[in-house]
């Protein structure tokens, strides 16, 4: 049975009013995002293990166990897996983001001695670590092949500690507790750059925030404290002072904090990026050192609102053609030898005027105002102009 004009138009508008809650839907429950909450990872030295928590501090739980000394941890969260350094072993190992499956990439036969920093590139799929004994930052394949000699002590370097990336600019940053420096250069280990070079103690941990351009590390020692500088090294600020043993920090860019651990005081903590608003979350550990965060790397792209097309619901009404209802008016005929009256030859306002008893018109010329008329009736004519009334 075909559709009336009236369900037609419900129907089309209860599809418009389902499009847009699905529309909706998609907007508050983007594909491909996970329902789990952020997370942060931290290697302690002191018990051996890698552990996990809400970044809250709430949910702590023990992933890997019966390490010898880790050090240094880093997260490929695309990939799902977490890598770590083990200098008590000079092991360079991965597990699931869980703590299982785990495995040995880089050891002894590939030259590690010390690993100790240590951070991912899942686009470029490499990893770079530093080696404090064999004065080195190296890198490899995510599964640990092809190991390269990028920075050496032939570039200055003498205690590498930490590592952080800068994969869209092309460059690594690290610190170096022997020279008292932070230096970065590119991703192959050419252009070696000093950045900062005074006014530090022993620099130890470092972290890239990409979405504010800069660098972040703690400078254990007296003061202990933690900074950040441009990526250049430039306009170093104190944002946190007073710690006891600031080992590594890790930067949430999007959610404007960052973490550390701190091995004085066995915790891990966090304040706002620019230093205020310092809260422990974690306390009671055995000696924390390296850290990283399960967190969005980018901010997110805003969700254009569709503009629904708007449609008419209205039946419209059909146009009925007019129908004319006015009765002709006869055309009286003429009554023998009665002369036919001929109309004015001039606009305006025509009088008619009775007059039964009216002589016939004198012969003459017209003056186009006064017409010969039966002996019934005169015309009369008002002159006027021709403009529309």
């Amino acid at each position: 049975m075909p559709l009336s004009r009236v369900s037609l138009p419900k129907i089309v508008l209860s599809g418009l009013i389902l499009s847009l809650v699905v529309l909706a839907l998609v907007a508050i429950l983007p594909m491909g995002t996970s329902a789990a909450p952020d997370k942060m990872y931290w290697v302690d030295s002191g018990t051996d293990t890698i552990k996990r928590a809400n970044l809250d501090g709430t949910s702590v739980e023990t992933l890997v166990s019966g390490l010898s000394v880790p050090s240094g941890i880093s997260l490929a969260v695309s990939g799902g897996k977490m890598y770590w350094t083990d200098y008590g072993t000079s092991t360079i190992k991965r597990a699931n983001l869980d703590g299982t499956s785990s495995e040995t990439l880089v050891d002894g036969t590939d030259g590690l001695e010390e690993p100790r920093g240590i951070e991912i590139d899942s686009a470029g799929g490499k990893m770079y670590w530093t080696d404090r004994s064999t004065q080195k930052i190296q890198r490899a394949n995510l599964d640990g092949t092809s190991v390269e000699d990028l920075v050496d002590s032939t570039d200055g370097l003498l205690l590498p500690r930490g590592i952080s990336l800068d994969s869209s600019g092309g460059k690594m940053y690290w610190t170096d507790e022997g020279t008292l420096k932070i230096q970065r250069a590119n991703l192959n280990g050419t252009s070696v750059q000093d950045l900062i070079t005074t006014g530090l103690n022993v620099p130890t941990g470092i972290d890239i925030d990409t979405i504010g351009a800069k660098i972040y590390f703690t400078d254990t020692g007296v003061p202990d404290d933690i900074r950040r500088a441009n990526l250049d090294g430039t306009s170093v600020q104190n944002l946190v002072t007073g710690l006891t043993e600031a080992r590594d920090v890790a930067v949430d860019g999007v959610g404007g904090k960052m973490y550390w651990t701190d091995n004085g005081t066995n915790k891990v903590q966090r304040a706002n990026l620019d230093g205020t608003s310092v809260q422990d979350l974690v306390t009671g550990l055995s000696t924390p050192d390296g850290i990283d965060l399960d967190v969005p790397q980018v901010l997110p792209t805003p969700t254009p609102t569709p503009t629904p097309t708007p449609i008419s619901t209205a039946t419209p009404t059909p146009t009925a053609t007019p129908i004319s209802t006015a009765t002709p008016t006869p055309t009286p005929t003429p009554l023998p030898g009665t002369p036919t009256p001929t109309p004015p030859a001039v606009g305006g306002i025509v009088d008619l005027i009775t007059n039964a008893g009216a002589p016939p018109a004198e012969s003459g010329p017209s003056d186009n105002r006064t017409v010969a008329l039966p002996a019934a009736c005169t015309w009369r004519g008002r002159g006027g102009d021709s403009r529309p009334r």
